[in-house]
């Protein structure tokens, strides 16, 4: 089945928890959403801290996102550290945060996803194999060939 589907491997950076930082995407260091209400949250998948703008300043709004997000460590849920699937997963703090309300659960989305593109890599592993053999085997004969 794999065969007949065209893969592109992609493998994330590897997530260490040892820096104690979940998200790699730049929320509370670069990056954040504002609503068109003037709310201030982590992302646009994200509804919650919503710090308003129009209340505070939005430095104020900022400095206080920074701390929630710096604030949220690994915990007995976080599993990426230990997955195996886990240099082919997509998996983000949001997603988890979408599925069960915890910043560091995996989401089934993410693994059966992670899954794929590891058998999808594998197949292709096996075919870059196979064509070296073939090339390898190709040029002895070609080799043999030209030899009187």
């Amino acid at each position: 089945m794999l065969d007949k589907v065209e893969c592109q491997v992609h493998k994330t950076k590897h997530r260490n928890s040892n820096a104690g930082n979940l998200f790699k995407c730049g929320v509370g260091e670069t990056q954040a959403a504002i609503t068109p209400f003037g709310e201030l949250k982590m992302c646009l998948m994200i509804d919650y801290p919503r710090y308003n703008i129009l209340e505070s300043s939005l430095q104020d709004c900022w400095e206080r996102l920074k701390e929630l997000v710096a604030s949220i460590k690994p915990d007995e849920n976080y599993q990426c550290d230990r997955c195996k699937v886990e240099p082919y997963c997509k998996w983000c703090p949001a997603k988890a945060w979408l599925n069960d309300r915890s910043f560091t659960s995996c989401d089934s989305e993410s693994r059966t996803r992670a899954e794929l593109m590891k058998q999808c890599n594998n197949v292709i592993v096996e075919r870059e194999v196979e064509n070296v053999q073939k090339t390898k085997i190709q040029a002895r004969d070609n080799a043999d060939q030209t030899q009187p």
